[in-house]
């Protein structure tokens, strides 16, 4: 101690005996400093990068086959690489296994497809014919019956939407740009003739309305998509990134898809709403202000435009609870939907939060959020090679 005492004692007197050596000391203290925290930073940030994306899909070593017309790219290619396949995994995997410090190989292969969602009133029409399937084969249960009335409600005042949209097109262009046709198909699908006898052959009427009517409602959705097909139970035991966010991992043994959160919320959410988290994320997390950002300005124009996502979703007796909710909320008398649902995505820094709040809070319960929900069958299609879908 008393060594210490008397180094240090010298190295004081010595330092503080020039002015020089006060720059000098300084410098180097400062550089020391420099060099070590900024080194810890840049080792930090070095080892959280490796270990998200190691641990996340890349691992430590990539293996495939040098038939390969392309190199491996798991990140930052717009176009999925042109990878031989492996024609027998069991055969390398076991070499593999054999390699020290080698714990696990998983399967995989990179590829991209689309999916196609049908639109609003596709999907209403398939529930429909399901339950009108399980009528057939016996089940008269009041519950199936209550369904199947609601459902046809349901179309029938999807059919009354669109036929005034084509009303209103008809005032704006020549009648010569008007498909008689299909203005033909709407009026006979909203009639009540043909409602009064729906039942006495549903399917011949359902195909009616799936080949006839549905085309003209344009809110279908295509949704591109890549993709990695591999052996999950292996892929989640040896990537500790993975985590499931909402619904369940995929039962062992069967076949199913998980999507990431972000493409989740980006690609299958109904627009207004997505529109709405972006807008809130902004303000809340960014502190941003809608009167100062022309991208949230834009965000709530097209809320106000493009409510139809909203109102085809709606039956009689949701239409009407709705409007009930915004007539009140809004303190308006107005009755059609469409003006209440502008007025009410008519929104600014002032209004904005409690709209939010009672947007997720009164009018999400009585619309479908997002086209596809966990659990649910999700068809994927592209094309090989050679040009076969």
């Amino acid at each position: 101690m008393n060594t210490f005492f008397v180094l240090s004692k010298i190295a004081a007197r010595n330092l503080f005996s020039n002015f020089l050596n006060i720059v000098i000391g300084l410098i180097i203290l400062i550089g020391t400093f420099l060099f070590v925290v900024g080194g810890s930073i840049i080792n930090s940030i070095d080892s959280a990068m490796s270990r998200s994306i190691i641990g996340s899909v890349a691992g430590n070593i990539q293996v495939y086959s040098d038939k390969s017309k392309d190199e491996l790219s798991l990140f930052g290619n717009w176009t999925t690489p042109d990878l031989a396949a492996i024609a027998n995994f069991s055969k390398i995997k076991q070499p593999l296994l054999e390699i020290p410090n080698i714990s696990a190989v998983v399967p995989m292969g990179v590829d991209g497809a689309s999916v196609t969602y049908g639109n609003t009133l596709d999907q209403t029409l398939e529930k429909l014919r399901s339950n009108e399937n399980l009528r057939i084969k016996g089940d008269h249960s009041k519950e199936l019956v209550d369904q199947i009335e609601s459902l046809k409600s349901h179309i029938r005042q999807i059919v009354s939407v669109i036929q005034a949209d084509y009303r209103k097109l008809t005032v704006m262009i020549a009648k010569q740009a008007i498909d008689e046709e299909s203005e033909k198909a709407l009026d006979k699908a909203a009639s009540s003739a043909f409602w009064d006898h729906f039942d006495a052959d549903p399917l011949a009427s359902l195909e009616f309305l799936e080949n006839k009517v549905t085309s003209l409602v344009p809110d279908a959705d295509m949704i591109f998509l890549s993709y990695i097909g591999t052996d999950l139970d292996s892929f989640q035991k040896s990537f500790d990134r993975m985590q499931i966010v909402d619904g369940q991992m995929v039962p062992e043994g069967h076949r199913g898809i998980l999507l990431s959160k972000y493409q989740y919320e980006d690609q299958f959410k109904l627009k207004i709403a997505y529109r709405l988290d972006k807008i809130n994320e902004a303000i809340t997390e960014n502190g941003k202000k809608i009167s100062d950002d022309p991208d949230m300005k834009l965000m709530i124009k097209q809320n106000k435009t493009q409510t139809r996502e909203i109102i085809l979703q709606l039956d009689p007796l949701k239409a009407k609870k709705m409007s009930e909710l915004l007539q009140t909320f809004l303190k308006s008398s107005e009755t059609e939907m469409a003006k209440l649902l502008a007025d009410f995505f008519e929104t600014n820094d002032a209004n904005f939060k409690d709209r939010y709040r009672f947007f997720y809070s009164q009018m999400a319960p009585l619309v479908d959020l997002y086209r596809l929900k966990p659990g649910d069958t999700i068809s994927i299609k592209a094309f090989t090679k050679s040009g076969f879908v």
